[in-house]
């Protein structure tokens, strides 16, 4: 299972009224590096059918607060969800550390 796809799963469990479409920005965007080859990274996904932002973001934050996270793949951790909403479209933006020597 991609990134991708364990955010979908996760978003699952938000308590909206329909299910989260997910499209995946093809960008990856390196924010820290450490000496040993890992890395701190940011990804985007654009969200629709989402319904009200205003109730995934309390949620998406009270998640963030209990540190309940979705699951990555390949030594690849979360350390933060964010709810972002740009001229008309829902995006959520994905930090996470990823082990160094771990491929996309």
């Amino acid at each position: 299972m991609g990134i991708a796809e364990s955010l979908k799963a996760y978003l699952g469990k938000c308590p909206l009224d329909r299910a989260v479409q997910i499209e995946e920005i093809p960008e990856e965007t390196v924010v820290r590096r450490y000496v040993g080859g890992a890395t701190v990274r940011q990804r985007i996904f654009h969200l629709t059918d989402v319904g009200s932002f205003d109730e995934l973001q309390t949620w998406v934050e009270a998640q963030n607060q209990r540190r309940d996270f979705p699951k990555l793949p390949d030594g690849r951790v979360t350390q933060k969800l964010e709810c972002l909403a740009t001229d008309q479209r829902i995006q959520i933006k994905l930090t996470y550390y990823q082990t160094g020597g771990t491929t996309r």
